[in-house]
């Protein structure tokens, strides 16, 4: 088999890597909804408020399975990667453009759902003191930069993703072709 070239690579290890870490994301934000928070903990009120929104409880309950069914099908299809199967640079591809459009409604519901959720957890935190009004404002923007920026990089890694499987050096890899021989077709 030829030498794993990088367009094979690097699509594997930031598959490995994020996917990971989205897996961790997912059991975490498990293990904290069902934590019981402490009746004077500044997170009690913040987390009532979460659980107490029908539309967060939607995209929680749709959410979490969606990313944690993506992280485990990423986790494989970088170790299929690392092998050289086609099917794993198919299915990569195929990844790439669900982060995207993960990405996007992700965005979208932070922007619609989550911020106003937000906003009413400050309110709430800064009801002992401080100005509501500049924390609101900070709030906001953070949230709405974070949104854009995460969607931009998330974006990014994809398409530059798909550019990599696409590339001559992938499919000739993962196809096990051997130079100077004939390919071989399924």
């Amino acid at each position: 088999m030829p030498k794993r070239p990088p367009t094979v690579t690097v699509p594997a290890i930031l598959l490995l890597i994020f996917e990971v870490f989205a897996l961790f994301g997912v059991i975490s934000n498990v293990a904290m909804s069902a934590a019981p928070q402490a009746a004077g903990s500044p997170f009690a009120a913040s987390a009532a408020l979460l659980k107490e929104s029908p539309e967060y409880a939607l995209y929680s309950k749709i959410a979490m399975p969606v990313v944690a069914l993506l992280a485990i099908a990423g986790i494989a299809t970088a170790l299929g990667l690392f092998k050289g199967r086609e099917w794993s640079r198919k299915t990569g591809i195929g990844l790439a453009l669900a982060k995207i459009v993960t990405t996007a409604g992700g965005t979208w519901v932070t922007i619609k759902y989550v911020h106003p959720l937000m906003e009413k957890m400050t309110a709430t935190m800064m009801a002992k003191g401080g100005d509501p009004a500049v924390m609101q404002s900070t709030m906001k923007i953070a949230m709405f930069a974070g949104a854009i920026i995460g969607t931009l990089f998330w974006v990014a890694v994809a398409v530059a993703m798909i550019v990599l499987l696409t590339r001559k050096s992938a499919v000739v890899f993962c196809r096990g072709y051997v130079p100077g021989q004939p390919p071989e077709f399924d």
